[in-house]
């Protein structure tokens, strides 16, 4: 969701609190606790409830979603993402050993311990830690989530691999009538397209979704909670510097290893430049964000609402494409500072 910056005017922020302070960053827990502290009993009360939640999401249909989002709300109350993800994977190992009854199915959960156990850390070292900045964070917590889900999808005793083979499966059966067409679309070749796609950046900015997602979500529960508003919004969101200068030159990398055939090289570079896109599309979103915050609130709400049914119609693609452009246009051109300031170098 588009949300908006409150506090100090925009045309007042200094470039280099702009560039220090992305959409993503919270200073919160900084502010107000120590990480590693001994936490308080009604706290330790809230990460255990929240605990509870979360795994409780993790076994459910479309809530599944969701499930970081009240691990995010305790590592911003508590202030210490380590004892909020400690406390979590000792009860998600210790519900696995209890849910264990035969050595197949002992893999399978094994292998769900495994992903939830890393997706988990990685959301709570995003949201507690305050040693970089908030964008690499997400990267590098992305990065890791996506190494996690690959290892995952391609197990082969993995619930993941088995229902990407049946999806596989009941596509490459529509082209039955066609012998060439099911040659070409058959299961196996899908289920190969498939880990290509997750291999050249699928899995990373799925990962980035998802921990964006619940990110957002967290910090609403504790703005409805604690009535802090402690999210800047993407208004004040740049890109870093050079970042243009990276997206050119891994596409550059992309099409050379193509040619060339270096397959190591060419999965690489996709996922740079799938991490380039992903920061010019919340560049994007900056600026729309900005926009919607000179104007009347039911504008505002209206152009939210819009924006979330758009993501989910046909045209979702082109949307995001056309963000991504405009973000990448703020090189050129200066939609939000005012004048004698850039947000990145001009190319």
């Amino acid at each position: 969701m588009i949300q908006e910056e409150e506090g100090i005017p925009r045309d007042n922020i200094p470039k280099d609190d702009i560039l220090k302070d992305s959409a993503l960053q919270n200073d919160f827990a900084a502010k107000n606790y120590i990480p590693g502290v001994k936490i308080e009993k009604n706290m330790l009360l809230t990460v255990l409830v929240c605990t509870g939640i979360s795994l409780f999401f993790t076994r459910t249909g479309f809530l599944s979603l969701f499930y970081l989002a009240p691990l995010g709300y305790a590592v911003l109350l508590s202030g210490s993402y380590i004892v909020t993800f400690v406390i979590t994977a000792v009860i998600n190992i210790f519900l696995g050993f209890i849910f264990i009854n035969s050595a197949e199915s002992g893999s399978l959960q094994w292998l769900s311990i495994f992903y939830l156990t890393s997706m988990m850390f990685c959301f709570s070292w995003f949201m507690g830690s305050k040693n970089i900045r908030s964008l690499f964070r997400i990267v590098l917590a992305g990065a890791a989530g996506a190494a996690a889900l690959l290892f995952t999808v391609n197990n082969s005793q993995s619930n993941v691999y088995s229902g990407i083979g049946m999806m596989a499966w009941d596509f490459s059966n529509i082209f039955e009538s066609s012998p060439h067409l099911k040659e070409l679309f058959s299961s196996e070749a899908i289920v190969e397209m498939f880990k290509g796609f997750l291999l050249r950046g699928g899995a990373l900015s799925c990962t980035i979704f998802l921990l964006y997602v619940n990110r957002n979500i967290s910090y609403g529960i504790f703005y409805l909670i604690k009535k802090q508003k402690i999210d800047k919004g993407l208004d004040a969101f740049f890109a870093p510097q050079n970042t243009f200068w990276v997206l050119i030159g891994s596409l550059a990398f992309i099409i050379t290893a193509s040619i060339i055939r270096l397959e190591i090289i060419e999965i690489i570079s996709w996922n740079v430049f799938v991490i380039g896109c992903i920061i010019f599309l919340a560049q994007g979103l900056g600026i729309i964000s900005f926009w919607l915050s000179k104007r009347q609130h039911g504008l505002r709400l209206a152009a939210n609402i819009a924006f979330i049914f758009a993501l989910f119609s046909p045209m979702n693609v082109f949307i995001l494409i056309g963000l991504i452009i405009l973000g990448i246009a703020e090189n050129f051109w200066q939609f939000r500072l005012s004048k004698g300031q850039v947000s990145t170098p001009k190319p």
